[in-house]
């Protein structure tokens, strides 16, 4: 036999039972028995008013039973399932809509449109609404006589005037929210002017700030260029200054020059090697400056002798030399005197371009400034927009609400105006129940479907629903009875039994 081992432990994709703990279960019990308590406690007359007005305009084959009770529980607040929890609460709640049924197996059509619109008064009492909808059945009813018997056109009278109150009471609904109908039309056209304002405003807001900024950018590229200018002007400045040092420098090497040729043309040099130090000095500045070779030859033929020795040749070379180097320097100083001026234009134009810098720095720093109070605006303003914006749907739904509150009374007050001329028909005699030429059409609300649940068989009541006018049998009520409830004779619940918790 093959070894027999042991589960290596609970699958995967199995999930581990949940357990209600001891408490929950305590709890729950205790809810429920709340719940039930609460619903023995409705009178039967209370259900009776919500069982009619569930059922009122509903096809009968539709609906289940289950369905029913839970639209019950969740009138009284009940938990869900109370109503199924007992076999007394459930015979009880299947006795009284088995009842309902009935009675409106046995309206017709107009009389299910009137009924309809008693439980709609609201402000009428439920046990004055349950008699007018109670007696309205037999008020309709021709089987004895030819005619509507006096007594029946009294009942009706009284149908006709809780209906007439109903209606002057939705009349002055009608009239209340046509006012507030009103006050919401002119508050969305106050919010709507209010949007467009914010809106404008914030157009305008946003453009200057875009104005703003144009000017803050132009004034940016104009700082650019000043700077471009002071650099260069400074430049100009620096070179202005570099020039009067160079023709300082060459005037201080032009009178050097002046004292080596003064020692030689007067023959003042002690000894040959300071001869020749004189020598070099003019020799390399007239070299510099580009004299003819012509006179440096002669100034150094001349210039080698004595004062004594010299020929008037001599003479008139060394004073050619020296003519040569004061020409020099008389343009020299010729120059150096202009040098203040041109000096004195160059820092003023430095001084200008510093001036109109530092002004258009000023002034683009009270642009920015300017610039952000601008864009702080915008978004104030952007912001009221937006807000202003944001309450506009708000307003809209309630004028759309009022619009359709006012829609729902005039469709109400209109269905309520031709039941109330049918009744007047009838009272007056011009027309007759059943006879009518202008029969009003029951209205069927949507049907609706259930799944699962206890199915309250209404076919065979749907087609109870007939007039004095169809020639159809009615089946037993025996029969009628056992098909609706599903239950066989002897477990449908009478008063005479006793059956009926209280």
């Amino acid at each position: 036999m093959p070894e027999k081992r042991k589960a290596a432990g609970p699958c995967v994709d199995e999930a581990p039972m949940q357990l209600l703990k001891c408490d929950d279960i305590k709890d729950l019990e205790k809810q429920s028995l709340e719940s039930q308590a609460q619903a023995r406690s409705i009178p039967d007359a209370r259900f009776i008013a919500e069982v009619q007005s569930i059922l009122v305009g509903v096809d009968l084959t539709s609906m289940t039973l289950g369905e029913l009770r839970s639209r019950l529980e969740e009138k009284f607040g009940l938990a869900a399932g109370t109503l199924a929890s007992r076999k007394t609460l459930r015979r009880r709640i299947i006795f009284l809509v088995h009842q309902e049924v009935l009675k409106k197996s046995h309206r017709s059509s107009d009389c299910e449109r009137i009924v309809q619109e008693i439980l709609r008064l609201e402000d009428c009492p439920k046990t004055v609404r349950q008699m007018l909808i109670d007696s309205l059945h037999h008020s309709l009813s021709l089987q004895d006589a030819p005619g509507l018997h006096p007594h029946q056109v009294r009942q009706l009278e009284l149908v006709r005037d809780a209906l007439s109150d109903g209606r002057a009471k939705l009349e002055l609904m009608l009239q209340a929210r046509k006012e507030d109908l009103v006050l919401a039309q002119m508050e969305l056209n106050g919010k709507e002017t209010e949007v467009l304002a914010a809106q404008s405003e914030a157009a305008a807001a946003k453009e200057l700030a875009e104005k703003a900024e144009a000017v803050a950018k132009e004034t940016e590229s104009e700082i650019c260029e000043i700077e471009k200018d002071l650099t260069k002007h400074a430049e100009k400045a620096k070179l202005a200054l570099e020039d009067t040092q160079k023709i300082k420098q060459r005037k201080e090497a032009l009178v050097a020059v002046q004292k080596s040729l003064e020692c030689m043309a007067k023959g003042l040099w002690r000894c040959e090697e300071e001869w020749w130090e004189c020598f070099a000095t003019l020799q390399q500045h007239m070299l510099d400056t580009g004299a003819e070779s012509s006179l440096l030859t002669a100034a150094t033929v001349s210039l080698k002798k004595r004062p004594a020795e010299r020929s008037d040749f001599d003479a008139i070379a060394v004073e050619g030399v020296a003519n040569f180097l004061c020409l020099q320097r008389s343009t020299a100083d010729d120059e150096l005197s202009h040098r203040p001026r041109v000096e004195m234009e160059a820092q003023a134009d430095v001084l200008s371009s510093q001036s109109l810098l530092m002004a258009t720095q000023q002034r683009a720093k009270d642009e920015m400034q300017a610039l952000l109070e601008a864009k702080a605006a915008q978004e104030t303003s952007a912001a009221s927009a937006a807000k202003a914006a944001d309450g506009l749907p708000a307003s809209k739904a309630s004028l759309e609400e009022h619009q359709q509150n006012e829609a729902d009374i005039n469709a109400r007050l209109q269905s309520l105006n031709q039941v109330l001329q049918q009744l007047a028909d009838w009272i007056s005699g011009s027309s007759t129940p059943g006879q009518c030429g202008t029969t009003i059409e029951a209205v069927e609300s949507p049907t609706s479907t259930m799944g699962a649940g206890e199915v309250m068989s209404l076919e065979v009541a749907a087609t109870a629903q007939l007039t004095n006018e169809e020639q159809l049998v009615m089946p037993s009520l025996k029969d009628v009875e056992t098909k609706m409830l599903d239950l066989s004779p002897l477990r449908v619940p009478t008063p005479m039994k006793g059956r009926l918790s209280a």
